[in-house]
């Protein structure tokens, strides 16, 4: 039994994975319908909406309530595994709270900075152990990930495509009709409107030279290779360093499409 705390892209493919790994039970946790109703697109078992105050900011304190109807949905224990994906202090203490004896915790949204964990006793008294996420188990993972979107004994790769990008829908544009300038000075807008967007990557996609990456949000450009050939679109890849800083000279000419 899995309980994913926090919806977003991330939380999403989370979702996925885990349903094609053998999760009997799914439940999603989220402040936003919008995230919520794509995650039950995925099929999800569940999903919980947290109560949410954009005029404050809400304090390290688990939401007792939803710990409680995670609880309820897993014989009265709690999940066997959370998964925290939302960077939120509260959302990890309630992941904790959520999670059965001898369960296992995720740590992956949380980003730098100080965390409080308000029952840390729960931890000990309960044997529940909390995991980093360091995506370097190299060979093991890669086989994994790349087994799931091989197989066709499940649907993750069309729900990859059809709900989480939206059939192509306002996320996958012909390069030929993207314009850099207008689109910077758009990422600019939105970086100065709201400052709970942490990252935006720009992917722009050449089947024979692999994946140019530009974040705009921490200006890190990174190359990504072509590591296994999924179907005519759609690759597994992995990253390195990319050689040119400006990278758009190098590939803006022969880019067949461009993912947000």
């Amino acid at each position: 039994t899995v309980a994913v705390f926090g919806c977003g892209t991330i939380g999403l493919f989370t979702i996925l994975v885990a349903r094609a790994m053998g999760a009997s039970t799914i439940i999603g946790v989220d402040p936003s319908k919008t995230n919520l109703k794509i995650a039950e697109e995925l099929g999800v078992d569940a999903t919980l909406k947290v109560s949410s105050d954009p005029t404050k900011t809400p304090g390290p304190a688990p939401d007792h309530e939803i710990a409680e109807k995670i609880r309820k949905q897993c014989f009265g224990e709690g999940v066997d595994v959370a998964f925290e994906m939302s960077g939120s202090n509260q959302a990890l203490n309630t992941a904790i709270a959520s999670t059965r004896a001898g369960g296992d915790i995720i740590l992956f949204g949380l980003s730098s900075g100080d965390y409080i964990l308000t029952n840390f006793q729960d931890i000990i008294l309960h044997g529940k152990s909390m995991h980093s996420v360091v995506g370097r188990k190299v060979f093991q993972t890669w086989y994994i990930a790349s087994n799931l979107l091989m197989s066709r004994g499940h649907s993750l790769q069309d729900k990859i495509y059809d709900v989480i990008l939206n059939k192509g829908k306002d996320t996958v544009f012909p390069f030929k009709d993207f314009d850099k300038t207008q689109f910077e000075k758009a990422i600019e807008l939105i970086k100065q409107k709201t400052k709970q967007i942490k990252a935006l990557n720009i992917i722009m996609i050449n089947k024979k030279k692999g994946f140019y990456i530009n974040n705009y949000f921490t200006e890190r450009p990174e190359y990504f290779t072509i590591h296994t050939k999924i179907r005519d679109d759609m690759f597994l890849v992995c990253s390195m360093p990319f050689e040119n800083e400006k990278g758009w000279s190098k590939l803006e000419n022969n880019t067949n499409r461009i993912y947000l």
